[in-house]
């Protein structure tokens, strides 16, 4: 049986991902949840006004 001598499979990855790239996806993900977070609650003093108002 004949042997191969291969060299080692570099990992599946590919080439390695800029940091700038990994940093600015982060942000993205962080900052989004942040954004509907602050527009939901920008509407909200007007609303407990308004409840508080039936009482």
């Amino acid at each position: 049986m004949a042997r191969f001598n291969r060299p080692p499979r570099p990992s599946p990855g590919g080439p390695p991902v800029p940091l700038g790239v990994v940093v600015a996806i982060g942000l993205l993900l962080a900052g989004v949840p942040m954004l509907l977070l602050n527009q939901q609650h920008s509407g909200d003093p007007l609303k407990i006004r308004r409840e508080l108002r039936k009482f």
